[in-house]
């Protein structure tokens, strides 16, 4: 008999989910992919099934007022993760009705240095390059997360995140060219740097503002920092009024024969705002109090590491970007400095001794352990 899930193991299970399902979702929209949509609505529906198991088994568990705080933390925490999902099913149901995108939505999606994408397995693949990151694995409609095991069969169904251009190659190695294909517009697509205009410097924030709320609304969770989850409340507060000027200026600026694709881009926007208000909730848990041991570990077992660093001499006057920080896969989160929390972190900062930065990246490479030995070297020590 297959032993049961503890509301810890779910708990778990959820934020993958709902991390990947967003990020998916944002593909189907930028490549209007409809299988990924498709594939983003049964996520959906895997979150729902596990929020609904994860509720049933924290209220077995109460038998005390004290673990009925604990509980409190852990239902706010569920529900956030099940709105992320909901909000990542919006998305996808634009573009499984139909609905186009415009060229600046795509572009804004496509502007950063990663993306992640949905590739089926036509021929055998014995390893993936250790650039991509093998997120899930669908075999015969059983999801895989984070296999262990990074062989592909004929069959599989991937989800993996890397640059473009490694995605891209990785879908034509495993002979899946309508992917590839799609990937290889993307060169084509227009340059979100050259628009310049205020709906795409909006777009812009609204695609990267959310995410970076969440990694930082978890990383107060992991270290129980307060003065963190108090940014992020503040961040939820730009993000509130960047939707309604972004939703103004749309409608103020379209015309009737564009009418359809201002729905995706309402909805778009609408979308990320709930990311945000999710985020908001989860640093809501650390601010009232309700975080515990068994929620940071939750987190810290989840395949996204957050990891606090401290400037060292070694490291201070040199300027971020040329630590050489993405080229190990690591992501600048927030900067702290003098008691303030800087946020996002630009490749040009001047990082100071005794700042604190905080960073991110993907669990599950070999790699791993030399990530952590190359940071130390640059003078980042872990706090």
């Amino acid at each position: 008999m297959q032993k049961a899930e503890s509301a810890r193991e779910i708990l778990l299970k959820v934020k993958q989910y709902a991390s990947i399902a967003v990020d998916l979702s944002l593909y189907s929209m930028a490549f209007k992919d409809r299988e990924a949509a498709v594939e983003v609505l049964k996520l959906e529906d895997k979150i729902d099934e596990y929020h609904r198991r994860l509720v049933t088994l924290t209220s077995m568990a109460v038998r005390s007022p004290s673990e009925a705080h604990i509980a409190a933390g852990v239902y706010d925490i569920a529900h956030s993760l099940d709105m992320i999902s909901d909000a990542a099913g919006d998305i996808a149901s634009t573009v499984i009705m139909g609905y186009p995108t415009i060229h600046y939505l795509s572009a804004a999606i496509n502007c950063c240095d990663e993306i992640l994408a949905i590739i089926n397995v036509r021929r055998q693949a014995s390893r993936v390059s250790e650039a991509v990151d093998l997120l899930l694995v669908k075999k015969e409609g059983a999801y895989v997360l984070a296999p262990e095991d990074a062989s592909l069969e004929v069959g599989d169904m991937v989800i993996v995140r890397g640059t473009l251009e490694e995605v891209r190659d990785l879908a034509r190695r495993v002979g899946d060219t309508a992917t590839a294909a799609k990937l290889e517009e993307a060169n084509i697509a227009v340059a979100i740097a050259n628009i310049g205009d205020d709906l795409a410097s909006r777009l812009i924030r609204l695609r990267s503002l959310p995410r970076q709320m969440l990694d930082l609304a978890f990383h107060a969770l992991i270290y129980d920092s307060k003065s963190l989850a108090e940014l992020v409340s503040d961040m939820e507060d730009a993000v509130d009024r960047l939707y309604l000027e972004t939703v103004e200026y749309s409608y103020r600026a379209s015309n009737p024969k564009i009418a359809p694709e201002m729905v995706s881009l309402a909805v778009f926007a609408r979308s990320m705002e709930i990311v945000a208000d999710a985020a908001a909730r989860i640093s809501k848990v650390v601010v009232e109090g309700y975080n515990s041991v068994f929620l940071e570990e939750t987190i810290e077992e989840a395949e996204e590491a957050y990891l606090a660093l401290r400037v060292g001499p070694k490291a201070s006057n040199i300027p971020l970007k040329k630590l050489g920080l993405n080229e190990l896969g690591v992501v600048a989160l927030a900067l702290g400095r003098e008691g303030r929390w800087i946020t996002p972190v630009k490749p040009g900062s001047v990082l100071r001794e005794g700042d604190l930065l905080l960073v991110k990246y993907y669990r599950g490479s070999e790699a791993e352990e030399a990530i952590l030995a190359r940071l130390r070297g640059m003078g980042l020590v872990e706090e």
